[in-house]
């Protein structure tokens, strides 16, 4: 298996008492496409800035 491009393994985040993100993990490999979606306040955005 090649090395990946981005890897997220049980990414957390809070905006002070709020958990916004729980145990996010992904691979992306070289040469592969990823779309983030979901609803408004989802933590899309969160998770491209970390």
């Amino acid at each position: 298996m090649a090395n990946p491009a981005i890897e997220c393994v049980n990414v957390s985040y809070h905006y002070g008492n709020v958990e916004v993100l729980k145990n996010v993990t992904f691979t992306v490999e070289e040469n592969e496409f990823l779309g983030i979606l979901g609803p408004n306040g989802g933590g899309k955005t969160t998770l491209l800035k970390l």
